[in-house]
């Protein structure tokens, strides 16, 4: 889960994340931040691998119901 926004947007978050990879002969690390809204219903995603040969972006959008 992310971090409030406060009264700004008071059903929207920020997500802000690292992880480690391993494959596709590769490894590294992945940078990844998300904007969450309407109570973390709907989310957009943008991930970033630093330490490649060629910059790798990826970009996702999540739709979840509960």
């Amino acid at each position: 889960m992310g971090e409030p926004l406060g009264h700004v947007a008071p059903h929207t978050s920020l997500s802000l994340g690292l992880a480690y990879y391993d494959g596709f002969g590769t490894r590294g690390l992945l940078y990844e931040t998300g904007l969450n809204l309407f109570d973390e219903r709907v989310g957009v995603r943008f991930a970033f691998v630093a330490h490649s040969t060629s910059p790798q972006y990826i970009w996702s959008v999540r739709i979840q119901s509960f």
